[in-house]
């Protein structure tokens, strides 16, 4: 909290004109507005601030201003319904907290008005992931079966309400659907291949996209495991047997990578590959064993079966120019 009498933090001064403005401001609005540097601002505002959120290309916003009319779909897994609850991992409890203050109450609120407060729980012996309790009666009053969805629609992000839509499986849009994943992914891919090691923990992911995407429009996408499950260029900690630079493995927590940049050993695990320079060109090198690799399109990383494959293990532009037609930023 900022003493009295001190003067205000450049966070503080920049958050104060956008809600004076009431409306987003690119960096070079704040550089003429503030007149601090835009150096300074650029480190002010970064990805860890999860205040003042970047919305486009160099634009930025606050979310109390922003989030409300976000909406967000959730398909709860069968056990979730069972159990009458929402896991809270992954991108759902990130969503509905603004990847902020993650064990406040949410209040949901449905087509008849009634309210339903959701508590986080932390995970314990016989429910193994932290989750939400609360929507048990929703559940069993609109007759919630498999494979249906949750429609979020954020009401007050101060006070965190929601309204929940239920939505039948036989109701999803699911050509409208298909194309908001696709768009979602593409975002995903885009921010992923500028990370240096190609793979990023949701918590940061999210972060990236949650603001930039256009979450207000009808018709969400799926939430992000599901948008990108069967999309195949990429890897789901949760899913594959994804290892560190360390060779430990991202098991835990949800960590998402660009599967172009991972070699899949013969157990079935996959590495790292760090793409590396020299005089010559462009390779590809497996951190765990210290060894060069050779890519192929159809098939993927593996290891040179003689010396000279060895010499010819340059990447070619192929390798780089997959990445052309994923999703810009605006």
């Amino acid at each position: 909290m900022q003493k009295s009498g001190l003067p205000p933090g450049r966070r503080q001064i920049i958050k104060k004109l956008i809600e004076e403005k009431n409306r987003s401001l690119t960096i070079d609005e704040l550089v003429k507005f503030t007149g601090i540097p835009k150096a300074k601002i650029r480190q002010t505002l970064t990805t860890y601030d999860t205040t003042i959120v970047r919305v486009g290309k160099e634009r930025f916003d606050t979310v109390e201003r922003i989030y409300s009319g976000r909406i967000f779909r959730y398909t709860p897994q069968k056990n979730e319904i069972q159990k009458g609850l929402l896991f809270a991992e992954e991108d759902l409890h990130l969503f509905l907290t603004a990847a902020r203050d993650y064990w406040s109450d949410i209040t949901l609120i449905d087509n008849f008005n009634n309210q339903y407060l959701l508590k986080k729980h932390k995970a314990r012996s016989k429910i193994p992931f932290s989750y939400y309790r609360g929507l048990a009666p929703w559940y069993k009053k609109v007759g919630f079966q498999d494979n249906d969805d949750i429609l979020f629609t954020c009401l007050d992000f101060n006070q965190k309400k929601f309204k929940i839509v239920h939505q039948k499986q036989q109701d999803r849009d699911e050509f409208i659907i298909k194309v908001k994943n696709k768009k979602l992914a593409d975002l995903v891919y885009s921010i992923l291949s500028y990370t240096i090691p190609k793979y990023e923990l949701d918590t940061f992911l999210i972060r990236k996209y949650l603001f930039v995407f256009p979450y207000n429009e009808p018709d969400p996408p799926d939430h992000l495991t599901k948008a990108i499950w069967n999309d195949k260029r990429f890897l789901i900690s949760t899913r594959d047997k994804m290892l560190s630079w360390s060779g430990y493995p991202l098991n835990h927590d949800l960590e998402i990578g660009i599967k172009k940049y991972y070699y899949q050993n013969e157990r079935g695990e996959y590495y790292p590959v760090c793409i590396l320079s020299d005089e010559y060109g462009r390779y590809g090198f497996c951190d765990h064993c210290e060894q060069r690799l050779i890519w192929e399109k159809n098939t993927g990383w593996r290891h040179p079966v003689n010396e000279a494959e060895w010499s010819e293990s340059y990447l070619t532009k192929e390798f780089f120019n997959l990445d052309k037609n994923i999703y810009k930023l605006n």
